[in-house]
């Protein structure tokens, strides 16, 4: 292996080692705060320790934990489905637990898929984006833990963006499951700070607060950049993660954002546009940083 090679993937492997996430802050404790308990899991491929252990693994083999119930978001709980595809419901082989979507036919779970829950846990790797669609999901389960008086805790996860808000704020107007909340575009937050905010201004759709806990992350970095797995089929990298809150915006145009390239995101266009013609006229807009 070439050395600087080498170099380069151990100084990214040192900038990242001592970060810990709400998970790796939970195994930390030997998950003393959730035994005894029956658990329904809001997770996907991206829930993994900073071993790169997936939270199931963690979970099946000690005695005093009850994985009886996962929920699974857009993509999937593998996190291989399109984007817009719906997710079916499954079965978890190393649990047995029902994998329940959130992204079908329901957004939110029907009352038979509660039973004996006695605590959900989120812990889903989010990008800072406002209309990823995980910070839906998460809003929506909160709702759901509020409403049957079971509690909720977050695993927090570091934003890959970092602190950095940009974008206009939602208008309320315009509501939807991809844009929620009236929080910029690039919002500047980590799911479990998000998950405060929403509980703390009343935004939950049935108006009750949820019993809401959040395990930090900690030891993460302000600044952008932080980024261990690609969090949906189309956020390969940093960079792609980086200018999706801006080109996201073209899927409300009738130009391709580039899914299904092999730079989603980066590359756009249509059949119909002169690239040159284009290129000249966004030069000419001066953007600034662009």
């Amino acid at each position: 292996m070439n050395c600087f090679y080498l170099l380069f993937i151990l100084l990214i492997w040192s900038c990242e080692s001592h970060v810990s996430t709400g998970l790796d802050n939970l195994e930390s404790q030997n998950f003393k705060r959730i035994q005894n308990k029956n658990i329904a899991l809001i997770i996907n491929h991206t829930s993994l320790n900073k071993n790169g252990n997936h939270v199931i693994d963690l979970l099946v083999d000690k005695p005093n934990i009850n994985v009886i119930k996962i929920f699974s978001p857009e993509h999937g709980y593998k996190g291989n489905l399109s984007a817009g595809e719906f997710v079916k419901d499954n079965i978890e082989p190393l649990t047995g637990a029902k994998i329940v979507s959130l992204y079908g036919a329901n957004k939110k779970p029907p009352s038979k898929e509660l039973k004996d829950i006695d605590l959900f846990i989120y812990d889903i790797q989010d990008i800072g984006s406002r209309y990823y669609t995980y910070i839906s999901s998460m809003a929506f389960m909160m709702d759901v833990a509020a409403e049957n008086n079971i509690p909720f805790i977050v695993l927090d996860r570091p934003n890959p963006l970092g602190r950095k808000i940009s974008g206009p704020i939602l208008d309320f107007d315009y509501a939807s499951f991809v844009g929620m909340f009236p929080i910029p575009i690039r919002h500047g937050m980590t799911s479990g700070e998000l998950a405060k905010m929403i509980n703390g201004e009343n935004w939950l759709p049935s108006g009750v607060k949820a019993d809401l806990t959040i395990i930090n992350a900690t030891g993460w970095d302000i600044k952008p950049g932080y980024f261990t797995i690609a969090p949906s089929p189309n956020i390969p990298d940093f960079n792609t993660a980086l200018v999706y809150s801006g080109m996201c915006l073209l899927e409300g145009t009738n130009i391709s954002e580039g899914r299904g390239t092999n730079h989603p995101f980066i590359y756009f266009g249509a059949p119909w546009v002169d690239a040159i013609e284009l290129t000249d006229i966004l030069n000419d807009l001066k953007f600034n940083g662009v």
